[in-house]
């Protein structure tokens, strides 16, 4: 991995082996990013995603595997009551072009990966979140207590 800081924008260069979600993390943590929009595409073999349920009210867990094309990788990153949380959605289509997608877990760079952090000037906030449930945004931090 590899990344460069613009003034507003980060753009991050990933490496066959690296992680989408650690090493975005790793470049916020370094650069002391509060909160920042994410977009990115990119080349994978292995990505684990969910998506809800509506209808049993729980998240579905999915491993993908094989060569994909990253066609959209979009979310933000939100201050959270353990540091930081990073809200990603992922397609990824395979040889036949069928698409998968989701929230995304974790994801394998298999070639190569670009992603840019579009930096906000203010801060937003992440509920408490878990497998059931995700926690919403809110612009006001909550008070202790």
């Amino acid at each position: 991995m590899e990344y460069k800081n613009f003034g507003r924008q980060i753009v991050i260069r990933l490496d066959e082996g690296d992680e989408i979600v650690a090493e975005v993390m790793e470049v916020c943590r370094r650069e002391q990013v509060s909160a920042a929009l994410v977009q990115g595409i990119g080349f994978t073999d292995e990505m684990k995603i969910r998506i809800y349920d509506r209808d049993s009210g729980t998240f579905l867990f999915h491993t993908v595997k094989g060569p994909m094309e990253i066609t959209s990788l979009t979310g933000n990153i939100a201050r959270a009551d353990n540091g930081l949380y990073a809200h990603l959605h992922i397609m990824a289509a395979d040889r036949e072009m069928n698409v998968k997608g989701g929230h995304l877990i974790s994801c394998r760079i298999a070639a190569a990966g670009e992603i840019v952090l579009n930096l906000c000037d203010g801060v937003f906030f992440r509920g408490a979140s878990d497998d059931q449930r995700l926690g919403p945004i809110s612009f006001e931090e909550k008070e202790d207590g």
